[in-house]
């Protein structure tokens, strides 16, 4: 996981596969269809095979734990203040 904090930045929090195998098989395939892509699963354009659906499916659970660590973050500082 990285976290972008640029101001131009379009998602703060970035999900990254680092090991290249994993890599190559989460994406083969995303922009044109290929042998590999075909043998290991076929994909649509521009998705991947694991770490999007997975995000995707947990998505609201995600945003509620991040709200919840938002809140608590906003009342320590409010505290200081």
């Amino acid at each position: 996981m990285k976290f972008d904090t640029r101001r131009n930045a379009v998602g703060v929090i970035l999900i990254i596969q680092k090991d290249q195998a994993a890599a190559i098989f989460e994406t083969a395939g995303r922009a044109n269809a290929n042998r590999l892509s075909n043998n290991l699963d076929p994909v649509r354009p521009g998705r991947t095979r694991l770490i999007g659906p997975a995000v995707y499916s947990a998505r609201r659970g995600i945003e509620r734990e991040m709200k919840s660590v938002i809140a608590e973050a906003s009342r320590t500082v409010q505290k200081g203040l």
